[in-house]
């Protein structure tokens, strides 16, 4: 089993190059992608009891292996719902200690496009998914960083509390010029934002005095 954010993604046991073209947020080198072995016909890879490094991702491939240790080519990738909420949240602190748990959740990477940017092709990840996280429910000592989810705080009495957060995708937008893109011409009418779904996780957290 392969695992990738890299829409399309080449399987490879070890780190790889990337042609990334303009873009600034994607790495030239990705890491192995290699996820684990098994006999059985399914393996679990996605959610926040998988410990498997390489696992939670976005896109996954399969490769098979006889009893001769022949390996085939890969599968076409296969998509995780997204979305998803992978962390283990922090459920135990103390009164007047800094409380921090880092919400993590599966995004895609896109994968490397050609768009036309003032007349001239130029290559990139545009269609990278960012996520932006939330407090829906929480006392009011604990915040959250809404771009990197990194919930924190200190706790000023003790007890329990009930907290439920959410991630939301968020995707670039555009509208075409249809006229325009008959000729092979893209012409941004309009660009924005959209959300593209978003998931909530429920948790208590025990404050000791």
């Amino acid at each position: 089993m392969y695992a990738s954010d890299e829409k399309g993604f080449s399987v490879s046991d070890r780190p790889y190059k990337v042609t990334v073209g303009t873009s600034k947020s994607v790495p030239s080198e990705f890491a192995a992608n290699f996820v684990a072995e098994t006999p059985a016909t399914e393996m679990e890879v996605v959610g926040p009891q998988v410990k498997l490094a390489g696992a939670n991702k976005a896109f996954y491939r399969v490769v098979a292996v006889d009893a001769a240790g022949n390996r085939s080519g890969p599968s076409d990738y296969a998509a995780c719902p997204r979305p998803l909420i992978v962390s283990t949240p922090v459920t135990r602190t103390r009164q007047g200690a800094e409380y921090r748990y880092s919400l993590a959740a599966i995004r895609s990477l896109s994968d490397l496009r050609t768009r036309v940017v003032d007349g001239k092709e130029t290559m990139n990840f545009w269609d990278v998914e960012q996520l932006r996280s939330g407090i829906e429910r929480g006392p009011q000592w604990l915040t959250i960083d809404a771009a990197t989810g990194l919930l924190s705080g200190r706790p000023d009495r003790a007890g329990t509390v009930e907290v439920v957060v959410s991630v939301t995708l968020k995707r670039e937008a555009r509208r075409l010029d249809e006229e325009a893109l008959k000729w092979g011409i893209e012409k941004v009418v309009s660009a924005g934002e959209e959300s593209a779904g978003s998931a909530t996780q429920s948790f208590t957290i025990d404050v000791a005095p």
